[in-house]
């Protein structure tokens, strides 16, 4: 969904490698990557004896941007995103390369593979992460799908409604926008400002921990913020929100519970299994609260997602 404030074009776009590359940071015991002890043992335990050594170069203490391509479209696949990584120009490994010069000799092992034979090692990464996907993430990609679109929903709103600053300062509690530069203020090795001009901007949800950040800035093409999209909680178990009983008595429970999760947009079916309603009962209700104006329905891609409108946010609040 792209939206123009000022100079600063912007899109977000699900990126599947993004979300492979964060979810291999997470079983390898990143902090920022972390979620409930639960999940982790979980991801851990289907990746199994899988090889991951060559991405090893991710968690260290530099991540080549090459590594991470910007999404080519919307609706990118795994294994388009892969091949990119694949095709990387010799000498965009040459400059990203001479960038590790000023590591300190011997340098991690991670690093000693690249700069043997950058060829060899950047087709083993891929070839590391494209097992990984199939193993741990493609049985869960459904979920995390519906989860990672309703977070481009919300900000495409957001950005149509509010702009691009309000969009930024929401991201994460350490990215600030002050019109010209993104300034980023955590652990994160670009620390710092920004400059985003005569660049778009690429906006991805993840799927996985709540402080993580993936910055892109070195690619000519775009500057890239990968962040933790809203409701990734779901995808961990937690409980659906429960509303106050003033709103209850409104509206009545049910459509109470269902109201107050459509803060998230969400699809009939993860309505009913969240909820434990029938598919038949949720559409009533879903269709009683858009009569009143309290919900409307938006279609991506081939979901159509059900979402608070302005009306239904203004009563939630008085609740």
């Amino acid at each position: 969904m792209p939206q123009t404030d000022g100079a600063l074009h912007t899109q977000v776009l699900v990126s599947p490698l993004a979300i492979a590359v964060s979810h291999a940071l997470a079983v390898a015991g990143s902090p920022r990557w972390a979620g409930p002890p639960d999940w982790q043992r979980e991801l851990r335990a289907c990746a199994g004896s899988l090889d991951l050594r060559p991405l090893a170069v991710l968690g260290g203490p530099l991540m080549s941007d090459f590594l991470l391509p910007v999404p080519s479209r919307a609706g990118v696949t795994i294994r388009e995103e892969l091949d990119a990584v694949r095709a990387t120009p010799s000498a965009t490994m040459t400059k990203a390369l001479a960038g590790w010069d000023h590591l300190r000799d011997p340098r991690p092992a991670p690093y000693d593979a690249f700069e043997a034979d950058p060829a060899a090692a950047l087709s083993e990464y891929a070839a590391a992460l494209g097992a990984f996907w199939d193993r741990v993430l493609a049985p869960r990609w459904p979920h995390i799908q519906r989860v990672l679109e309703r977070s481009v929903l919300m900000l495409g709103h957001m950005l149509a409604t509010e702009g691009v600053g309000a969009v930024i300062e929401d991201l994460h509690p350490g990215v600030s926008y002050d019109g010209r530069l993104v300034h980023v203020d955590t652990d994160h090795r670009l620390t710092g400002p920004i400059a985003t001009a005569g660049r778009p901007l690429v906006l991805l949800p993840l799927a996985c921990g709540l402080d993580g950040l993936l910055l892109n800035d070195e690619l000519t093409e775009a500057t890239v913020i990968g962040f933790p999209a809203r409701g990734v909680g779901e995808l961990w178990g937690e409980p659906a929100p429960a509303p106050g009983d003033e709103l209850v008595r409104l509206l009545g429970s049910s459509r109470a519970r269902i109201a107050v999760s459509l803060q998230r947009p969400a699809s009939t079916a993860d309505l009913a299994c969240s909820l434990g309603l029938a598919p038949s009962t949720m559409s009533c209700h879903l269709a009683w609260l858009a009569g009143a104006g309290l919900a409307d329905r938006v279609r991506l891609g081939s979901h159509v997602y059900y979402r608070l409108t302005e009306r239904g946010g203004a009563l939630l609040a008085l609740f």
